[in-house]
């Protein structure tokens, strides 16, 4: 009796019930489905700016693959723009005539601060794992008692415009983090390995790749290790100050883009490595261990270093960019 009953209340409220939630649902995700659809008809072309030297760029072939490759897995057509310069392809990507594109740590940090319109999505990683650098400042161990005492020491660098060299470092230094010592450019990687083999400096700035876990910095992996057979002949250094990470360069979509297809992007770039490697190979010839989620504030160190924060007013006006960096 008590079980009949229980079936009669089933059919008759419940059973109703539950298909209405079901029909319910479905309709809600097929009409999500449907909007999505709809404002991607509506967008009709992806377009994607990237440097002119980029391999994507190097020639139609390579255009093609990745052209075909993006639009089959997102279900639009795409459309490659080449730009002569990054200031080209900052103003295009901040004015939404490119939806997409690969910046560098610095145009993407130089448009966050002044747009606010961009959202890196998805950041390079080496094939050894490293998703960035630190700047470091390594002395030779018998030195590191006069450095720390403020004796003035022979520091060499690479270059002034090196950003792993002397722009971070250089921040550093004017934020009382370094002391006051005698920096001295020495022209390249090269020379500054050189003048420490041969006892012309104290120490020098270089620079470490960093990973995920960001293990302990070791002056063994300075330069990733190229010069280590030279550098570690010498006498025992010690790390005596390190950056913050300087991620490699995003890929960046406009916050115009649908919520939907910035996450297949994203999604997509995730899998690449597995998915697809041969056209990984296209997009991030120098990092091809795949990509990371990018998130907030990840660039932040590079504003700071290049006091990006100072930017008060819009620098895309009537589709011209203000330069940032001069």
């Amino acid at each position: 009796m008590l079980k009949r009953c229980m079936l009669k209340l089933l059919r008759t409220h419940i059973l109703p019930i539950y298909i209405l939630v079901v029909l319910t649902l479905a309709t809600g995700i097929s009409t999500t489905n449907n909007a999505y659809a709809a404002r991607k008809d509506e967008l009709k072309v992806l377009r994607v700016g990237v440097l002119y030297n980029h391999p994507i760029a190097e020639n139609e072939k390579s255009i093609a693959e990745f052209s075909n490759f993006y639009a089959t897995q997102l279900g639009l057509k795409v459309e490659v723009i080449r730009f002569k310069s990054l200031g080209s392809l900052m103003d295009a990507h901040g004015s939404a005539r490119v939806q997409y594109a690969i910046h560098s740590a610095r145009s993407y940090a130089t448009m966050n601060e002044i747009c606010s319109c961009l959202h890196a999505i998805a950041r390079p990683i080496s094939a050894q794992g490293s998703n960035g650098f630190r700047s470091v400042l390594i002395i030779r161990d018998d030195k590191k008692a006069d450095y720390a005492n403020g004796e003035k020491l022979r520091i060499g660098f690479s270059r002034k415009n090196s950003m792993s060299g002397w722009l971070v470092p250089n921040k550093a230094i004017e934020n009382g983090d370094i002391p006051a010592n005698d920096f001295l450019e020495l022209g390249s990687v090269e020379d500054v390995v050189s003048a420490y083999e041969r006892g012309n400096v104290d120490g020098y700035f270089g620079w470490v790749p960093t990973s995920k876990l960001d293990e302990v910095v070791s002056s063994e992996k300075v330069f990733g290790t190229i010069y280590n057979s030279r550098l570690q002949a010498e006498k025992k250094s010690t790390i005596v100050w390190r950056s913050k990470i300087i991620h490699h360069g995003p890929h960046v979509a406009h916050r115009s883009l649908p919520k939907e297809l910035v996450e297949d992007l994203t999604n997509l770039l995730l899998n690449m490595s597995s998915r697809s490697p041969e056209v990984l190979d296209i997009i991030e010839p120098y990092f091809s261990g795949g990509f990371e989620q990018a998130n907030v504030g990840d660039y932040n160190a590079i504003s700071a270093v290049l006091n990006l924060s100072s930017i008060s007013v819009p620098a895309i006006i009537d589709g011209r960019l203000r330069s940032t960096l001069q």
